[in-house]
């Protein structure tokens, strides 16, 4: 076990039973000489304030009982989406098979979030509502109950909290509650000059994961420190992992202000996301370019959408476009 406090980490005998399932995967030893910026060799990331988020949230992920943040990635084939969520996986939640396809089945979905810390989800293209309000309970905390095999009235929970990954092509994380509790990672296509072979990639990683991991237990511990000094004027939703974000930024040496600011521009652009892939919003959209107010029916209303929709190109065959008034 690492032993985590505001003087420093250090690894001690295990002080409790530690449960592990068929998927789990030993952790690297952390390595004194932690250093948080070999990570940066090794993803897709171009821009400097994308990179700090990711390492906000990846240090995050190991303080307990808060809120964690969805990470969903996007990016065209071959940006290395696969790839980054194998990378915070082995640094996060060890495991056996570290990439998962999403289930459709809600009980077969739940039984991962419970055995799984950190479900990297890999290549999905669409989430239904339930499926989508069962990521947001698994980012805040939640479960299921079902009943135990084989007895008419005794039961099983499942609980979790967990800090779910994901990837697609496309972003699949659009519904408005998901994408207030997200951090939405873009990347670009890895030109064919800066692609390693496999074997080589993960060899490298390999080497420099013990200082990666160092590095992130450094900061946490400085973040620890800083934790009881932050008080910010105004809280979003997610207001515990942004209290910890603002502490957590101050201690790798990016400021807290910088961290909310970037933050805050992160779910302006997950909001224009969520508008740019609901047809119903879009439609609004349209039909408010040219005017301040409109005001009629909900009939007159469904008919206007309806023109607009057929004018912008809109699909109002998609099941969230309104059939009746």
């Amino acid at each position: 076990a690492v032993k985590i406090t505001k003087e420093g980490w250090s690894v001690v005998p295990a002080p409790i039973m530690f449960r592990r399932f068929t998927n789990t995967a030993p952790q690297v030893l952390p390595s004194t000489n932690g250093d948080i910026r070999k990570l940066r060799q090794f993803v897709n990331i171009k821009s400097d304030v994308t990179f700090n988020l990711l390492v906000v949230y990846l240090v995050s992920c190991f303080i307990p009982n808060i809120p964690k943040v969805v990470l969903p990635v996007t990016g065209e084939r071959g940006a290395s989406k696969s790839t980054i969520l194998r990378i915070l996986r082995k640094l996060v939640d060890p495991a056996q098979k570290e990439l998962l396809t999403f289930p459709y089945d809600i009980n077969e979905l739940a039984l991962i979030l419970y055995k799984n810390y950190m479900p990297a989800f890999d290549n999905m293209s669409n989430l239904n509502e339930r499926q989508s309000d069962m990521l947001c309970c698994a980012a805040t905390g939640g479960g299921i109950v079902k009943r135990r095999l084989y007895t008419d009235d005794e039961e099983v929970i499942l609980s979790y909290l967990r800090c779910v990954t994901l990837n697609g092509i496309n972003q699949v994380a659009i519904k408005p509650d998901l994408l207030d509790r997200s951090i939405p990672i873009d990347l670009c296509r890895i030109d064919e000059d800066h692609r390693l072979a496999e074997k080589d990639f993960w060899a490298n990683f390999e080497t420099e994961r013990p200082a990666i991991f160092g590095g992130i237990l450094d900061i946490l511990v400085k973040a620890i420190s800083l934790k009881p000094k932050v008080k910010l004027d105004r809280l979003p939703r997610m207001a515990d992992f942004c209290e910890w974000g603002y502490a957590i930024a101050e201690a790798m040496d990016w400021n807290g202000d910088a961290f909310l600011a970037a933050y805050y521009g992160n779910i302006d652009s997950s909001t224009e996301e969520a508008i740019k892939n609901s047809p119903v919003a879009s439609a609004v959209v349209a039909l408010m370019r040219d005017r301040p107010t409109w005001s009629g029916t909900a009939s007159a209303l469904l008919h206007e959408l309806n023109t607009n929709a057929e004018t912008e190109h809109i699909d109002t065959r998609a099941r969230s476009w309104p059939k009746m008034p």
